[in-house]
């Protein structure tokens, strides 16, 4: 199980647009999440109504061919509102951490979830997975569309054995080709000042994410898995 995140300098309430499409919002209200269920599974960021991400696909297969995403068919929707008080194990620069958002949990037929959180300073989602017993992931259909081609700071990679301590290089999307990619987290330069990052935590028995370019459609991230051996 792992959670996506994307940490923003800024970002969501719920309601259902339609059967097929789920809007939620920051505690602040200031960002704004539409998840879109129809042959696929797709979500897009807003910012003060600025689109920050454009719809962008996200999706599962299993070993054995299932695809999780794949003409998702929505069995029940719930939210709640997440106020608590966090301890980390070790205290750095904070003794308590407030974890303050907006959840939304669509449950699809096929024994899996997808839970979108809102933040006021970030968007995360998971998918959750009610099996009973282990199942092996095959891929993950990650992306990240912008509507245009931002300047972003780019921690190239040379291999997938790499300490994830990387230069930074300012390039422009457009200059990340199939044959590049870098580790997270990375930084995508938004119009009106507004930066974001994107990265990811809470993994466990899980490879890490890294970003290359997405052949699917122009100005875009695509998520990269270091695979098994064969």
């Amino acid at each position: 199980m792992k959670i996506r995140i994307m940490l923003l300098s800024f970002i969501v309430l719920f309601s259902t647009l339609s059967a097929k499409e789920f809007k939620i919002s920051s505690p602040d209200k200031k960002l704004e999440v539409k998840i879109f269920v129809d042959k696929n599974i797709s979500y897009s960021v807003a910012k003060n109504g600025y689109e920050i991400l454009v719809p962008s696909q996200i999706a599962m297969t299993l070993y054995e061919g299932t695809v999780l995403g794949n003409n998702p068919k929505i069995k029940d929707s719930k939210t709640e509102t997440i106020n608590q008080k966090l301890t980390p194990v070790v205290k750095q620069k904070y003794s308590l951490i407030t974890d303050n958002c907006e959840q939304l949990t669509l449950q699809f037929d096929g024994n899996y979830s997808l839970i979108f959180r809102v933040y006021n300073d970030g968007v995360a989602y998971r998918f959750k997975t009610s099996f009973e017993k282990d199942i092996t992931i095959k891929s993950e259909q990650v992306e990240f569309n912008f509507g245009k081609d931002y300047d972003i700071l780019f921690p190239e990679e040379e291999s997938f054995m790499s300490h994830s301590e990387r230069m930074y290089l300012p390039i422009k999307l457009s200059e990340v080709t199939t044959k590049r990619f870098c580790s997270t987290p990375a930084l995508v330069k938004l119009d009106n000042n507004y930066k974001m990052v994107i990265t990811e935590a809470d993994l466990e028995d899980y490879c890490g994410l890294y970003l290359t370019k997405n052949t699917r459609v122009e100005n875009s991230f695509a998520g990269l898995f270091p695979a098994y051996p064969a």
